[in-house]
């Protein structure tokens, strides 16, 4: 947390837009885990 809290504030924290997660759903179907 100390990570996320004080040394990258501006990190986004909130879910994924449907184009994150389209992009995140072909990149695994490519690349796999």
């Amino acid at each position: 947390l100390r990570w996320v809290n004080y040394l990258r504030p501006g990190l986004k924290k909130s879910l994924f837009t449907k184009q994150e997660e389209t992009i995140l759903l072909s990149l695994h179907s490519m690349l796999g885990n």
